[in-house]
């Protein structure tokens, strides 16, 4: 069993399902790149909400899979159900109190290594004086001076 993360995975196969409730998804049968405490390999079904309210994040997703909406038919998902296989996506596994461990494709971006050093730099850049820049719960940032105002 894996924890709650962010995990590379491998399209197995994909297909179209709804719950109980009539709510429709795409359910993408992923395969880990990691191995489980155990050293088992681990599969996991990761769900793409068709509802309503969540289309914008859905084309969001099934685009990161390799699906493009503008001109393919999202029936092609139930109709091939190798349609995209082997395509390799980011999960996002999160451990929800009613249903356990669910899968979602994970929307973030790769930062970079040349961003990750800019951010570095500015972030070093904001401290002045060796001062904290907020201040730490019980202690002040500055300190009160005559009448108790800071500044």
């Amino acid at each position: 069993m894996i924890g709650p993360g962010i995990y590379n995975a491998t399209i197995i196969n994909n297909g179209m399902a709804a719950t109980p409730g009539g709510s429709e998804y795409v359910a993408l049968r992923c395969a880990f790149d990691e191995l489980d405490e155990n050293g088992d390999s681990v599969v996991m079904v990761a769900k793409v909400w068709l509802t309503e309210k969540s289309m914008g994040i859905a084309r969001g997703q099934l685009r990161l899979c390799g699906f493009d909406c503008d001109t393919q038919d999202i029936e092609e998902l139930n109709l091939n159900p190798d349609l995209l296989r082997n395509v390799r996506i980011k999960l996002d596994v999160q451990d929800k109190p009613k249903y356990g461990l669910q899968a979602s494709v994970f929307m973030g971006q790769d930062i970079g290594r040349d961003r990750m050093a800019r951010i570095t730099s500015a972030l070093r850049a904001a401290k002045k004086n060796d001062e904290p820049d907020v201040a730490v719960p019980g202690e002040s940032a500055i300190a009160p001076s005559g009448d108790g105002i800071p500044f």
